[in-house]
């Protein structure tokens, strides 16, 4: 008969740093295991996404109640000088300026660069060794401290939905070593090293929530690692209680041109009072509206914008695009390749410019949606014209228009809707089974009815119309 196997996590040991050195220097204090936990939570920290780009250099912010968390309210203090004055992290206090709190930080680390193999062109790095750790403290330590982060980040939030939303993460994992994740992992070449680091891992650290973070932007949107996942990774997602099953999506059709289409001044006004002056006077009741909202409603805006775009651009459209894309170089990092994508996607990318971008003046792809829906072209332009001073985007400036005004609309609706809605619905009837993605929710196969009709009769319930879910 086979006995339960021990509890255990994994700690960091900074690459250079000899282990003996380390232990003896501790011995006795009850911290090892502790420290590495710490370590860890700092190498870590550095990473949200994947291709995140970093430098080992900066230092990470952890408050002083998370470090207490880890090594123990009574010892952290003592602990932290002890590391620092040994060399073996590098720490920056907090400061308070009252008069600039925007100058304000908490304390940060990192660890000393001479513990780490750092290769020029970063193909040589090695960072840490793993160390297993079977201490009960230091795991129980560990649980506590990540318990604390989402409870901080819960209560700066100051939403009741999302706090039932992050502790229902703690039942969705990666099905990683089965038949068919082992063959997606070959096929795709998750597993292949780019400067000591894959996709693979960056999956491996997310189910062990090594990596684990929250953040409410300023537009109402959620973000966290479950939802950056790559779409080819989504038929690894599991819920416990569900294993058997795969994740699908519920989605919302069109959903920004959908969002785009039904603004009017009752819908602002029930939705984002704040926003009423901008949508103000606007008439929403012409024929280029009414058949906007048609079409977006129907699923089939692109479909149209495709068709509008090859009647005015002919058959070489996309090269047409793509030579509008190249005078960005200055502006983007990363070029869309219009002529590659398929027609839906170069259409999408084309139309959220104009929603998204400025509508510049004798800009080649607002003038072609400007020949298409003028009334909607004229009414977009008019929104990003005004001056809102609840817009909390940076690049809202005072006593001037601002483009991103759209989009604080679009994505404070959708998050109302899906987020404070829908999912909150979802929660309360006991389906937690649940990774909301924005304008789409992933939930076990047996689930997607019940999500699909939450979502439709979270539109109603803000009695609007209903848009095409799939």
């Amino acid at each position: 008969m086979n006995k339960k196997q021990k509890p255990f996590t994994y700690g960091y040991l900074p690459y250079h740093l000899s282990a003996q050195t380390f232990n003896n220097l501790l011995h006795g204090s009850g911290l090892q295991e502790r420290v590495l936990i710490l370590y860890k939570v700092i190498f870590n920290s550095y990473r949200k996404k994947h291709n995140t780009i970093f430098s080992y250099e900066d230092y990470i912010p952890i408050h002083s109640h998370l470090v207490e968390k880890i090594l123990g309210e009574k010892k952290a203090s003592a602990t932290i000088n002890f590391l620092v004055t040994n060399g073996w992290l590098d720490f920056t206090p907090h400061y308070h300026n009252p008069e600039n709190p925007q100058y304000s930080h908490t304390r940060g680390f990192r660890i000393p660069l001479g513990y780490l193999k750092l290769d020029l062109f970063d193909i040589g790095n090695k960072l840490y060794k793993k160390v297993v750790v079977y201490d009960k403290k230091a795991i129980n330590a560990e649980k506590h401290y990540r318990r604390e982060k989402r409870k901080r980040f819960v209560q700066n939030v100051g939403n009741s939905v999302l706090e039932s939303l992050i502790n229902s993460f703690d039942d969705v994992y990666l099905a990683l070593h089965t038949q068919e994740a082992r063959k997606l992992i070959s096929d795709y070449g998750l597993n292949i090293e780019k400067n000591n680091y894959s996709y693979l891992k960056y999956l491996s650290q997310v189910n062990s929530r090594d990596i684990e973070w929250y953040h409410q932007d300023k537009y109402g949107r959620l973000h966290y690692p479950w939802l950056t996942l790559r779409k080819l990774c989504h038929p690894l997602l599991r819920f416990k209680g569900f294993e058997a099953y795969e994740c699908r999506e519920v989605d919302i059709k069109n959903c920004q041109p959908f969002l785009s289409s039904i603004i009017d001044e009752g819908v602002i006004y029930q939705l984002l009072p704040e926003a009423s002056d901008l949508v103000a006077d606007i008439n929403f009741s012409t024929t280029d509206w009414f058949n906007y909202k048609e079409m977006c409603q129907q699923g089939t805006i692109y479909e149209r914008w495709t068709k509008h775009l090859e009647l005015s651009l002919g058959a070489i459209w996309k090269v047409k695009l793509d030579e509008y894309e190249a005078g960005k170089a200055n502006k983007k990092k990363k070029l869309f390749n219009f002529t590659k994508a398929s027609d839906r996607d170069a259409a999408k990318k084309a139309f959220l410019y104009v929603i998204f971008g400025t509508q510049a003046s004798n800009d080649f792809v607002s003038d072609l949606f400007k020949s298409f829906l003028p009334d909607v072209w004229a009414g977009f332009n008019i929104i990003k014209s005004r001056y809102c001073q609840h817009n909390p985007s940076i690049k809202n400036f005072e006593g001037k228009g601002s483009y991103t005004n759209l989009m604080w609309i679009l994505q404070r609706i959708e998050s109302e809707i899906i987020i404070n809605t829908c999912v909150k619905n979802l929660l309360d009837m006991g389906v937690t089974q649940i990774i909301p993605r924005h304008d789409s929710i992933l939930a076990p196969e047996p689930l997607l009815e019940k999500v699909r009709n939450e979502l439709v009769k979270a539109f109603e319930e803000w009695q609007l119309p209903v848009p095409t879910i799939h």
